[in-house]
């Protein structure tokens, strides 16, 4: 698997795709503040305004390639082959994880290839989705190295620094973290448990950092989109774009997760059996704190963690199949037609952008080609990332979260978009979505209805005024952009 992986990731980092269709929107939403920081313009998207809308060490290994090589090719590239070195050591540290709880060197291989193969074609987004997994697994793969009760207090020590890597590098895996500690406290004595905690403090410092500097404990993308608290529980993004989609993610959910709780529940090794419980229940967790603080729909690249819940399950069954008196016979074809099939969907994956990042990258040049002609402040909501990275003029992200908390006030009072554009001497708005509403006039709001559910605070605007450009793009897709007094905020003709 990881001659494929470098295979796919050595042939992206080559540019036969542009980075703009590559890479994923919210890419650039890292690639945008991360180069104005390394310029000495702060951490922001729109200039001026503070935000710290990224994990934090993919924004720092950004900002570090992106001062080592600059903002062409040779930079994206870079970023390709960091995510395949994340992605080939995330394999080897979950292959030894799995081998450790299996006891069979197939089963791990198995498992650890067919979470590489998922996980890659989340990863080739450009997000933290590798250094997430890698981070993940390199805990998981210190702690089943022996028994937790084993532990020195410079074990511990370690374990909790790596629990603190893996925090900051993707913030919602504190819940992984936190599973983790609450399963090998009772094994440890007072001392240990001191010293893990010493090894988290980053964790702290960083949340401290936050508060004080820009107003929030989280990233003010994580922010944006949990503005409110949801009681009953918000569940409009199982519903959204389909229910039956919906149901598919939570029956897979909680499948691998009782699977996971089944297979392991006769180990004699207590630790590492919960250990294995807690990866198979965060991604539960991770479902029930959407539906209760956020009002946003689902990313692909959410379920990183039941990814490697499903490469865990596999194993534990392909060692069930291999357990048996026949198990060459049966468990071996197996294997390898898994391995066969990861590898041909990794390649194909990989050679075949998403359609939705193709239409934003298309909206993108159109909005770079207009903004040649028209500078000015720019405001716009969804699939900004990729334009600001193209247009190099001022972009308010009207989503927020990009943004500073200052900002997200205005979005939790639902202050009117207008106000907004006053605010921020706007003299384009885009928009890429809209209803009718009525006649020739359109209602605007944002974040924007396939963003967030209608329990969500928004800002909103009915626009009558003509576009000043207007171009359909696939299915998904309609851009408009009109023209700002900034004076007034009010959309004029």
């Amino acid at each position: 698997m990881p001659v494929v992986l470098a295979g796919v990731y050595i042939w992206r980092a080559h540019g036969a795709v542009p980075p703009e269709i590559r890479f994923s929107d919210d890419f650039f939403y890292y690639v945008v503040p991360s180069t104005n920081w390394v310029d000495g313009n702060g951490s922001s998207f729109f200039p001026g305004e503070a935000t710290n809308g990224y994990h934090p060490l993919w924004f720092l290994w950004l900002a570090l390639l992106a001062l080592l090589t600059g903002r062409g090719s040779v930079y994206f590239a870079a970023v390709d082959l960091s995510i395949l070195a994340l992605l080939i050591g995330f394999f080897f540290c979950f292959e030894r994880f799995l081998h450790a709880v299996t006891r069979d060197r197939v089963a791990a291989v198995v498992g650890a290839s067919i979470s590489a193969v998922g996980l890659s074609s989340l990863a080739t987004a450009g997000v933290e989705t590798a250094l997430a997994v890698f981070s993940a697994a390199l805990l998981l793969a210190f702690i089943a190295r022996k028994p937790v009760s084993a532990m020195t207090d410079r074990d511990a020590l370690i374990a909790g620094l790596l629990g603190a890597f893996m925090v900051l590098s993707r913030l919602d895996s504190l819940v992984l973290f936190a599973l983790i500690a609450i399963v090998v406290m009772p094994s440890l004595d007072w001392r240990r448990r001191g010293a893990l905690g010493v090894g988290a403090l980053p964790v702290g410092v960083y949340m401290v950092f936050n508060v004080v500097t820009y107003g929030h404990v989280a990233t003010s993308s994580m922010a944006a989109k949990t503005l409110t608290l949801y009681w009953p529980p918000n569940i409009w993004f199982l519903s959204h774009p389909s229910p039956l989609l919906g149901l598919v993610i939570v029956t897979a959910v909680v499948l691998v997760a009782a699977a996971i709780v089944v297979l392991v529940r006769g180990d004699d090794r207590t630790c590492l059996r919960r250990v294995c419980a807690a990866l198979a229940v965060a991604p539960l967790l991770q479902l029930g704190a959407q539906a209760v603080g956020s009002g946003w729909a689902l990313f692909p690249w959410y379920f990183y963690l039941f990814g490697m819940g499903c490469g865990l399950a596999t194993a534990l069954v392909v060692a069930r199949l291999r357990a048996g008196d026949r198990r060459r016979k049966v468990a071996l074809p197996l294997a390898l037609a898994a391995l066969l099939l990861m590898g041909v969907r990794l390649v194909l994956g990989s050679v075949t952008p998403d359609q939705w990042q193709v239409d934003i990258a298309a909206i993108a040049e159109r909005l770079k080609a207009f903004a040649a002609d028209h500078p000015g402040v720019y405001a716009m909501g969804d699939a900004a990332g990729t334009p600001a990275w193209q247009m190099r003029q001022p972009v308010v992200h009207l989503e927020g979260l990009m943004m500073s908390a200052e900002f997200l006030d205005r979005i939790r009072d639902r202050d009117p978009l207008g106000s907004v554009f006053r605010a921020y001497d706007v003299d384009y708005y885009v928009t890429v979505r809209f209803e009718g509403a009525g006649g020739s006039c359109v209602f605007v709001t944002e974040p924007n209805f396939e963003q967030s559910s209608p329990r969500a605070p928004r800002m909103a605007k009915t626009i009558c005024a003509k576009p000043v450009l207007a171009a359909a793009q696939g299915e998904n897709y309609e851009l408009r952009v009109y023209r700002v007094d900034p004076a007034t905020g009010d959309i004029v003709g």
